[in-house]
């Protein structure tokens, strides 16, 4: 946000920070799973906002040729600047499964997500002003046993 700043003069902003793996599809771009899984190419994509434009892969994506999604999207705005514009983060993650016979009868489980993280918005702990907690049977130095 380039309209606010923090306590040194920097804009405040979130991280997106990855937890787990990301991967490109192993299928050609130019196949039909390549094409319909066009927002697969990139992980992080960008755009303004926009109502009609709620579906990375598209409105249908089984049937869809590549001629809906994200990639369309990009195209149609790439002259755009998403500077000081409602943006919308289109982040991509996922697992290849390469297949192993240890897989069988149980297939092992990966875990994928993201978080996002608060930069610049603090000028420090807002836990450092938190006082330390007593214990109930404390008074002082000297704490009862039971």
């Amino acid at each position: 946000n380039s309209q606010v700043t923090n306590h040194v003069g920097q804009p405040v902003a979130y991280k997106l920070v990855p937890s787990g793996p990301a991967c490109f599809p192993l299928c050609d771009i130019d196949s039909p799973q390549g094409r319909r899984g066009a927002f697969a190419r990139n992980h992080m994509w960008g755009t303004r906002y926009r109502p009609d434009e709620l579906y990375v892969a598209g409105f249908f994506s089984n049937q869809s040729k590549g001629d809906d999604g994200i990639t369309v999207y990009s195209e149609q705005h790439k002259d755009e600047s998403l500077v000081d514009s409602d943006l919308v983060t289109w982040y991509t993650f996922g697992v290849n499964h390469v297949v192993r016979s240890e897989d069988w009868p149980v297939m092992p489980v990966e875990t994928v997500g993201f978080r996002l993280q608060p930069v610049g918005f603090f000028a420090g702990s807002a836990a450092m002003d938190v006082p330390p907690s007593t214990p109930k049977n404390c008074h002082g130095d000297s704490c009862s046993k039971q």
